[in-house]
């Protein structure tokens, strides 16, 4: 034979074995296991968080892995409920409740996604909704509990109040777009009401807003995003917040928590000074907020007894005004979602950015703290026509940055105040003191009489901060 026609042979041969050995191989990987043995590692359950009825929720899923060598031919993924259930399914890019012939490779793993939406009812409690999917293959069935608390609601599209309204705690509140009160009208919040605002949502107070909330967690007034999934739950920026608007007068906050929002609470409309006070707050919460927790400006505000914790600033003070701060907490700490990268008290009365009237502040028996350099900062210009009276307090600056303006009296600067839990990681804090803070018992007396949580102070030696503690 020709030692070429030989050679082109050989090469067909070989080519022709090559063919085979990779069908061989396609085979053998794409073989399947029928063993009772054979197990797919699926969990058990999946658990929503609390959903608001007709809204919907975040999707959750779930992975299906094989974990043995050879395929496994999956008979069917079926939502146990059909097209009745809360819930919804999503396989492969496709939504139904009911899946077939599915093959999973070994080593391989495909995933399911999960949704929910459920339907009114008469409940004014949470209530649970259930159901589960299915998994058949191989003689083995497999289920996949889902379990989700719905809670009814009131809900709210972008609407303005124009007549004297009370809301009521009888189901919470989810504004789907803007609220404004109008001018010279009053909302009144009663205790216990929970207010959930969709995203981008703000609430605007044009006229006045008296929210009574109580001391005990259940009696607070809550104001917050309505999303209760991680991480929304605990982001920043998930609403607008409150703002008071130029012609707003009157607004008492009692007892009041505001979470999650770009600005806690806003007054910052006013172009001349005010001789009342506009806003009062007392027994108040705002933390986790994006640019400020409160953000005042030429306005005439009294805070009490309020907690204001980690967020951009704690509190801004601009362009004018007259404050009030007695038995507060104003403090920062960094975490996972609220880098603390300003100082907790910023006073700024620069007349270059319209500062028409002076600024001056009485800040008593309170704690200005945090993991900052230094948690009080007046702003390049800010020096002129402002006066701030620190009395009895507790707080943190850099030394080698003068404060200009302030006024410290019977005060302890850059003493650790001893909070019982500070816990950036895990992002849980508890503000109350340890017994052994030189907080406690180093406090001014005066009008007010109780703290944060209704407790009584201390008559003779009080403690600073929102917390009445006991030596």
């Amino acid at each position: 034979m020709h030692f070429k026609t030989y050679f082109c042979s050989m090469k067909k041969f070989s080519f022709l074995i090559f063919l085979v050995g990779l069908l061989f191989l396609s085979c053998s990987k794409t073989s399947f296991t029928t063993s009772s043995n054979a197990y797919l590692l699926i969990p058990d359950s999946i658990k929503f968080d609390t959903i608001f009825t007709s809204i919907g929720s975040t999707t959750q899923s779930f992975k299906i892995f094989n974990p043995n060598k050879q395929s496994i031919h999956i008979n069917e993924i079926k939502l146990s409920g059909g097209e009745n259930s809360y819930f919804k399914m999503n396989v492969n890019g496709q939504s139904n409740y009911d899946f077939q012939n599915i093959d999973l490779a070994g080593g391989d793993s495909m995933y399911v996604f999960v949704a929910v939406n459920i339907t009114p009812n008469d409940s004014t409690m949470p209530f649970l909704a259930g159901d589960s999917i299915g998994i058949t293959y191989n003689s083995h069935q497999q289920f996949v509990q889902l379990q989700a608390y719905g809670q009814n609601a009131v809900f709210m599209k972008a609407q303005t109040i124009n007549q004297d309204t009370t809301w009521t705690n009888h189901l919470p509140i989810v504004l789907l777009g803007n609220l404004t009160v109008a001018t010279n009208t009053t909302l009144t919040i009663e205790k216990g009401t929970k207010i959930y605002a969709h995203a981008k949502t703000a609430f605007e107070v044009n006229g006045t807003l008296i929210a009574n909330g109580g001391t005990d967690t259940a009696d607070r007034i809550l104001f917050t995003n309505d999303r209760f999934d991680y991480p929304y739950v605990e982001s920043t920026n998930q609403w607008f917040g409150i703002n008071f608007g130029a012609d707003s007068k009157g607004n008492i906050l009692n007892n009041v928590t505001v979470l999650n929002a770009y600005i806690g609470i806003a007054d910052t409309m006013l172009n001349q000074p005010q001789t009342a006070v506009r806003l009062s707050l007392n027994g108040c919460i705002l933390s986790n907020h994006d640019y400020a927790a409160l953000y005042l400006r030429n306005a005439n505000a009294s805070i009490i007894n309020s907690l204001i914790t980690n967020s951009g600033a704690q509190v801004i003070l601009e362009n004018g005004g007259d404050y009030s701060f007695n038995y507060c907490t104003l403090v920062g700490y960094n975490n996972n979602f609220v880098p603390h990268g300003n100082p907790s008290l910023i006073i700024d009365n620069n007349p270059e950015i319209g500062a028409t009237s002076a600024l001056q502040a009485t800040i008593t028996n309170c704690i200005v703290y945090g993991d900052y350099t230094t948690e009080i900062e007046t702003l390049e210009g800010a020096l002129q026509n402002f006066s701030i009276d620190f009395n009895y307090g507790l707080y943190k600056v850099d030394s080698r940055l003068p404060l200009s303006g302030f006024t410290f009296s019977n005060s302890m600067q850059n003493t650790d105040p001893q909070f019982q839990e500070i816990n950036g990681w895990a992002n849980t804090y508890n503000f109350q003191l340890q017994a052994t803070s030189p907080a406690i018992g180093t406090a001014t007396p005066n009008a007010t009489t109780t703290d944060i949580l209704g407790q009584p102070r201390d008559a003779q030696h009080p403690t600073i901060g929102c917390y009445e503690s006991r030596p």
